[in-house]
């Protein structure tokens, strides 16, 4: 009985010294990035995804993901043609309609589109490398930041 009240003592002293300590630091994330949904479910980090996709597809899109709070207004991020990740031509594989992507307000996902052109004569699959750059509020995940879509014939 002695040993059990020693036991039961000293459970009570565990808890009553490793009780809820206050934190110090905000451990709130706070910082807004983008981010390709399908890059970020790929190992290992940093190597782009690849999409493929069939030559005059139309238009065709990856998920991009905010990552942290949700925007209180509207953002505009740009991306760009990633030339060491491309082989197919603006204008005769693809259209990139735009090259900006509109980030709405209480949002995290939103859809990057670009429009697959019907080459004829297509003879083997093309790549077509994209970049998240962002912009001067929201920044880009590097590790998740490009994408690829295989254009096939």
């Amino acid at each position: 009985m002695k040993r059990l009240s020693y036991i039961l003592m000293s459970f009570v002293m565990l808890l009553a010294v490793s009780s809820c300590f206050d934190d110090d630091e905000a451990s709130v994330f706070n910082d807004f990035l983008v981010e390709f949904d399908a890059t970020s479910r790929i190992l290992p980090t940093g190597n782009p995804a690849v999409v493929a996709v069939t030559n005059g597809g139309g238009t065709v899109g990856s998920q991009v993901n905010l990552v942290g709070p949700q925007l209180a207004s509207a953002e505009t991020i740009t991306f760009r043609i990633d030339p060491a990740l491309t082989t197919a031509v603006e204008g005769v594989n693809f259209d990139l309609q735009g090259g900006t992507l509109t980030l709405e307000a209480g949002a995290s996902i939103f859809n990057l589109e670009l429009n697959i052109l019907n080459e004829a004569g297509l003879a083997g699959a093309v790549d077509v490398g994209i970049e998240l750059v962002g912009n001067g509020n929201v920044a880009v995940n590097p590790n998740f930041s490009r994408i690829i879509f295989r254009i096939q014939p």
